[in-house]
């Protein structure tokens, strides 16, 4: 039973990627929302400390204290996770506002910009997959396996705000 239960558990496993996928390509951003303010004060320094705060170094380091319990590094993975999952969605958030800055400058350039779309689509798909791919390396991480690998999705928009900055992009004010 339970071999049956594994097997259909891996048979769903690509539709609930694929569930998780298409939600996040979808843009709960409007234009209006980003603002030449946003845009000059942004900075992806601010998710910097995502690469660490699930670093197994630290918790290794924690291990070898004296006093160390278990409980304590089940209780610090668990707060660093939580913490994560916020720098994750604002992240997330930050993306949209980016791409959305992105999509309009190319829809109100004086130069025909087309071959952009393109571009911009693959960005998108590909942000949202590395996100979902996030999403499901952090569940199983919660169970003890496996890293949660960030340094992708923070080069993703690092590009992103770099590009979008050297285009000099006419915001919403």
């Amino acid at each position: 039973m339970s071999s049956l239960a594994l097997v259909f558990g891996l048979g769903l496993a690509p539709l609930a990627a694929l569930a998780v996928l298409m939600y996040r390509l979808r843009s709960p951003i409007a234009v209006s929302e980003v603002t030449a303010e946003w845009l000059d004060s942004f900075s992806i320094d601010r998710y910097r400390p995502m690469e660490r705060l699930l670093n197994e170094a630290d918790f290794r380091f924690l291990e070898s204290l004296p006093g160390y319990r278990k409980e304590i590094g089940a209780r610090l993975r668990k707060e660093r996770r939580v913490a994560f999952r916020r720098y994750l969605n604002r992240l997330t958030r930050d993306f949209h506002r980016l791409h959305a800055a992105a999509r309009q400058a190319v829809a109100y350039s004086e130069t025909d910009q087309s071959h952009l779309v393109p571009v911009l689509m693959r960005q998108r798909l590909q942000f949202a997959w590395l996100v979902t791919k996030i999403d499901f390396q952090l569940a199983f991480h919660g169970v003890g396996l496996g890293k949660v690998p960030v340094g992708n999705l923070v080069a993703a928009m690092d590009a992103m705000s770099r590009e979008l900055r050297m285009a000099a992009v006419p915001t919403a004010a």
